[in-house]
């Protein structure tokens, strides 16, 4: 029984890898929902039945979140997610990463429509310098 407690210690190479994309995978997505709570804690005013003045505070409190993540958080969640305001990610944008999506946050609906998945971060970055040319 041991030894199928400790799976993880005699992976193959091709597993490994599947699992690494599948935790990479979620991880994504949970960004997108961690938004999503967010902003629903935010509209509705739960943060108030805490104790709490803003969405900040709470979130700092509660999570050790800061303003900046979890505002950038949100703006993921506003751009990514399904209709904008969901917390699933929207299918146009799963074939992306986490850091390419929050360097895709700095772009304009117009360059968000060159992006694609295979390019790395400066690149898209670039999209973003090339703003007026």
């Amino acid at each position: 029984m041991d030894e199928l407690s400790r799976w993880y210690e005699n992976m193959t190479y091709q597993e490994a890898k599947d699992i690494l994309r599948e935790k990479l995978d979620n991880m994504k997505m949970n960004f997108i929902a961690a938004g999503y709570y967010m902003k629903y804690i935010r509209d509705h005013e739960l943060f108030r039945e805490g104790g709490y003045e803003s969405i900040w505070a709470f979130a700092e409190d509660n999570y050790g979140i800061k303003k900046s993540t979890a505002s950038r958080w949100m703006s993921m969640n506003d751009k990514f997610s399904k209709d904008g305001n969901s917390p699933i990610l929207a299918e146009e944008y799963r074939g992306f990463e986490k850091s390419q999506l929050q360097e895709m946050l700095y772009l304009d609906d117009k360059q968000i429509e060159t992006v694609t998945p295979d390019m790395t971060v400066k690149d898209i970055r670039k999209c973003g310098s090339q703003k007026n040319q």
